[in-house]
């Protein structure tokens, strides 16, 4: 139609013009689908892939964390970086940039993981059974699959070789405020109160001792389930 469009037609610029706003904003569209003019702030010239680049070791990396990028180029960058060696992706969805050290690339601990996933949904997380007692020093063994209370929702995450489940726990169990008490209760509860032998109170004895708030830990104590209360409570009298 426009091709045997005489010159002088009185819509003839309307049609240039509209063809050059067409070019444009299809080249604007592409571009923002590769993220070249998508930024975070109007004065911050840097890519995505510098940005990343200038993140300190140890962070942990969500492809949702970018809500200003296209979420397909975010992937694409996050997975470029990985194949560059530059990030490690750990989980789906979840990269890390690694410590090095003359040993190698370290990477975060499950803990700092699982934190950095209650960070990202705003809930408070828990560790429990086997974890818990991992943790505190009443157990050697250390689990291949991880176990967490959560106030946000449930999932399961595979970090490598590794399980990591989140399951609801009770509003009770996030009460404490002490991190210790909020722990030892899970790990006993694991332990069972039959198991608690001399090496387990010995252990007890030390962690209440380093707890530097002696007034939380009076009231956390005095909040732990019946038998717990009863193993616990008189240590607190030695210290």
């Amino acid at each position: 139609m426009q091709k045997n469009m005489p010159q002088n037609h009185k819509f003839a610029p309307f049609f240039a013009l509209d063809k050059k706003l067409f070019v444009s904003l299809h080249l604007k569209n592409h571009q923002n689908f590769k993220g070249g003019m998508v930024i975070e702030h109007p004065n911050d010239r840097n890519t995505l892939k510098q940005r990343i680049e200038a993140m300190p070791e140890d962070s942990i990396l969500f492809r949702s964390d970018f809500p200003e990028y296209h979420y397909e180029f975010v992937g694409s960058t996050l997975s470029e970086l990985a194949t560059e060696g530059v990030l490690t992706k750990i989980a789906q969805g979840i990269y890390v940039k690694p410590r090095n050290s003359r040993f190698g690339a370290v990477l975060p601990t499950v803990d700092k993981v699982v934190q950095a996933i209650a960070t990202r949904d705003n809930a408070d997380v828990l560790p429990s059974g086997m974890t818990a007692l991992n943790i505190l020093g009443l157990s050697t063994q250390v689990p291949m699959n991880y176990t967490y209370l959560t106030t946000g929702s449930e999932r399961i995450v595979k970090l490598a070789n590794r399980q990591v489940t989140l399951k609801r726990g009770v509003p009770k169990n996030f009460c404490y405020e002490t991190r210790l008490i909020a722990l030892l209760v899970q790990a006993l509860r694991a332990l069972k109160q039959e198991n608690v032998n001399s090496e387990e109170m010995r252990t007890i004895r030390s962690l209440l001792s380093k707890e530097p708030d002696k007034d939380s830990l009076m009231r956390d104590v005095d909040m732990m389930p019946a038998w717990m209360k009863r193993i616990v409570k008189p240590m607190l009298k030695t210290e």
